[in-house]
């Protein structure tokens, strides 16, 4: 079976602006001789849905073969907490999970509330009955609190 990860591969010159020709071509031959990527090129990344267990190792050895360039791989694993951005420079790694934050309520940024006629809730089944309006209702739910 296996365990299976999304992987996203940019590659970018380090320390410059641009790619020669030949080193486009040289690059993307050797990335094809990794023979795990579905789609892409050097300019657009390359893209793979894959169990490559061994990604660390094929990358270093691709970096060491490619001097100063820097080739970023981003991984986004099966489990919703396995995600990643490893870069790669002159045969070298740095792995960094990923920091998931969250912005504190701001209640300035609430949307407009929707207009509610009593329908039924998105999973609500057909043998119930549909919720009553709130117009209809003998009660004021602010009231209440």
């Amino acid at each position: 079976m296996g365990y299976y990860t999304y992987y996203e591969l940019d590659i970018s010159p380090h320390g410059r602006n641009a790619f020669s020709n030949e080193e486009i071509d040289e690059l993307e031959k050797e990335i094809d001789l990794l023979n795990v990527f579905e789609s892409g090129n050097t300019v657009g990344g390359y893209y793979c849905n894959a169990k490559w267990y061994d990604h660390d190792d094929d990358m270093m050895r691709l970096s060491g073969r490619f001097p100063d360039i820097l080739f970023s791989l981003h991984g986004d694993g099966e489990n919703h907490e396995d995600m990643w951005e490893t870069y790669y420079l002159n045969g070298r790694m740095q792995y960094c999970e990923a920091e998931i934050t969250y912005p504190p309520f701001d209640e300035s940024q609430l949307s407009e509330p929707i207009e509610d006629g009593g329908e039924r809730y998105s999973y609500q089944t057909r043998d119930v009955p549909p919720r009553t309006p709130p117009s209809k209702l003998d009660f004021n739910a602010v009231e209440l609190l």
